[in-house]
C-alpha cells in the first residue's frame, strides 16, 4: 500500500431499504483517514417511483426491470449533480463516487444480495470513476454484508465510510468487497 499523493475527493451514494429517497455525500480522504467532511444532501424519491421501485424487492430483477434501474441510476446521477451545485464543487473535482445502488434482495446466509443500479452507466454520465457493487463478492464468500473494514481510504456511503484501498491515485477496492471500478 501506498498513500495517495494528494487528498482524494470522494462522493457516496446510499439509497437504504426504506425507499425514501438518496443521500449523497461528499468527503476527502488522505488514504487513511478522513481529512474533511464534506457537504451531503437527501432527496426524497416520488411516491409513484418509490412504489414502482417497491415492486423490485424480494425478488431478481428481470429484462423487464431495465428502465426502472436506469430511471434509479438516473436519479443518482441527478444526486451528485445537485450535490455539487449545492457545495459549489467543481465536478473536475471529484475523483471518485461511491454507488450502492439499491438492495432488492438480500439473503446473506444463502450468499445472495442484488443491489440494482448500473454503475458503469452513471460513471459513463458523470465523466467520473465510479465504485460499485459493494456487497456481492463479501456475502458469497460467507460475510454477512459488513464491508470490509480493513482498507484504508474511506468513500462516504450516506455519511457513513464504506473502505476502499489508495494506491498512488488509484483506487482499489478489497477482494471481498467485491467493488467494481469503472
Amino acid at each position: 500500500f501506498s498513500a495517495p499523493t494528494r487528498p482524494v475527493c470522494a462522493i457516496g451514494l446510499m439509497s437504504g431499504t426504506s425507499l425514501d429517497g438518496i443521500d449523497a455525500a461528499v468527503l476527502t480522504t488522505d488514504g487513511e483517514a478522513v481529512v474533511a467532511p464534506g457537504p451531503a444532501l437527501s432527496i426524497a424519491y416520488a411516491e409513484e417511483f418509490r412504489t414502482r421501485l417497491r415492486g423490485l424487492l424480494g425478488r431478481r430483477p428481470g429484462p423487464e426491470a431495465a428502465a426502472l434501474i436506469r430511471e434509479l441510476t438516473e436519479l443518482h446521477a441527478r444526486a451528485v449533480e445537485a450535490l455539487l451545485a449545492t457545495a459549489g464543487i467543481a465536478g473536475g473535482a471529484v475523483d471518485v463516487v461511491g454507488f450502492h445502488g439499491q438492495t432488492v434482495w438480500h439473503r446473506p446466509a444463502a450468499g445472495e444480495t442484488i443491489q440494482v443500479g448500473d454503475g458503469g452507466w452513471l460513471a459513463d454520465r458523470l465523466g467520473l470513476p465510479v465504485v460499485f457493487d459493494f456487497r456481492t463478492a463479501d456475502v458469497m464468500a460467507g460475510g454477512h454484508d459488513q464491508l470490509l473494514r480493513g482498507g484504508i481510504a474511506h468513500i462516504v456511503q450516506g455519511g457513513a465510510a464504506e473502505q476502499a484501498r489508495l494506491q498512488g491515485d488509484e483506487i482499489l477496492v478489497p477482494a471481498l468487497d467485491g467493488g467494481n471500478l469503472d
